[in-house]
Parts: C-alpha cells; structure tokens; sequence
C-alpha cells in the first residue's frame, strides 16, 4: 500500500498467539513479527512471519528501525476481531479490513498534511463519538497506531504504556497527534491469553506507571476509583498546553 506515494507497512507485533491471533483474518495482507523463538509455531499458520531477536517493545522499534523514513507503519495488535465506524448514537457500520484501510489510509493523508506522525482510533468504543470527528494531543491506544517514521521511537525501558509514552514524547517534539474518533476496533486482550495477557501483572503496570509519572510528571493524572486497575493516567491536556505554551 501507499500513502501520497510513501509505502505503508501493514504489522502486526505478537506473541504467544500462533493459533488464538485474530488480526490477521481481519487484515490477511499484515505482516507478523515476533520473537526468534516462536518463529516456528508461527509459520505454521504463516510461513511469511518475520523473526527477531527482540522482544515485544523492542519489536515494535525493530519494525519501525526497517521501515523507510518518511513511510508509514500502522501497528495492530494481534487480537482484533472486528473493525468499524459510527454513523450515529446508535448505529454501528462493519466492514472488511480492506474496507477499514481505506478509511485508515485518508487518515494518515490526513495526519502528514497536518505535520502529524502519529494517529489513530480512540480507545473507548462509543457510539457517540461519532460527533467528535477529530480530536489532536489525545491518547492513541497501542491496539492500532498508525505511525510516521522518522527517529522517534518506543521506549524500551517498559513493557507496558508505551503506546502512551511514544504518543507524548511526539507531543514534546510539537508533532503532536490526529485521533478519528468515529473508528473503532474491536479485541478482548483482557482475556484472551496470550500477549500482554500473559505479562501483564499489577507489579508490572505498578512499575511502568511509576516509571512514566517520573518520566512525564504532571502531563499524566493518575485515575482514581478503579480499584481493579488502580496504575492508569490520563493525559493532562492542560498541562501539557502550559509547559508548550499553547492556548
């Protein structure tokens, strides 16, 4: 594929789903990428996946290292079942991946004209959101990134929220983001084991959200009254317009 005559690759990180992944029966066309050591159980299903000797995060910036500048590389997680958009506060349209491509494609032509390197769904899946169209310096969730390459990359020091960490280090560089907030994918890595499913204990989102708040102070909110999973931030839009002296 291509986008104002820039390739786009089509990736799909995994671990630990050989047979249990659904993305690829969405997006048949994706590449996977996984560790070295589970090439073999992958190419049962796909003797095209791709090996690395890295692992999950790292994978991502493998991916990101041969992809050529300028390119643009949308991320999927390998758990998506279905994909779609909203039309009104009540209805729901499906479509084919190839079908979902398409919209995802006018939204990375979108994002380059508007200097943006990183866009995305929104994370919840709303049906009202369909009245909010476009939304800037707003969380990209890591299920479906669609990313610019250029020398950003993910953050290795943690396993976990580094979709949000990418997202603000792009923020501070004064790239920003474009979020279509009337698309939405649909997957269930809270319980499909497998992937983050398998690593993603509290200790470990204990540790990344100690390291992130560190990292990035105030332009993340701890949330509150979620005693299930007590180490989730939001961004401080705020706080982020005051240190980058924007309106």
């Amino acid at each position: 594929m291509t986008e104002g005559g820039n390739p786009v690759w089509l990736v799909i990180p995994s671990t630990k789903r050989a047979t249990t992944g659904t993305t690829w029966s969405v997006y048949p066309e994706a590449i996977v990428y996984v560790h070295r050591s589970e090439a073999s159980a992958y190419a049962e299903r796909d003797p095209a996946t791709h090996a690395i000797d890295r692992g999950l995060t790292p994978i991502r910036n493998a991916i990101l290292d041969a992809a050529p500048v300028g390119s643009w590389v949308v991320m999927l997680d390998d758990d998506i079942t279905k994909v779609g958009h909203f039309t009104n506060a009540h209805r729901v349209v499906h479509w084919s991946g190839r079908e979902h491509l398409d919209r995802y494609l006018a939204l990375m032509s979108y994002a380059e004209a508007g200097g943006y390197d990183l866009c995305g769904e929104a994370p919840t899946k709303n049906p009202l959101n369909y009245r909010h169209g476009y939304s800037t310096t707003t969380f990209v969730e890591g299920h479906c990134m669609m990313c610019r390459v250029t020398e950003m990359r993910f953050d290795e020091a943690t396993v976990v929220k580094e979709d949000y960490d990418y997202l603000l280090q792009l923020v501070a560089a004064g790239r920003g983001t474009l979020r279509a907030d009337y698309l939405f994918s649909a997957y269930n890595y809270h319980t499909k084991a497998g992937g983050c499913f398998d690593y993603r204990t509290l200790a470990v989102e204990r540790a990344a959200f100690e390291y992130m708040m560190r990292k990035w102070g105030d332009w993340l909110t701890p949330k509150t009254g979620k005693a299930n999973t007590p180490y989730e931030f939001t961004i401080n839009r705020a706080a982020i317009a005051r240190d980058l002296g924007r309106a």
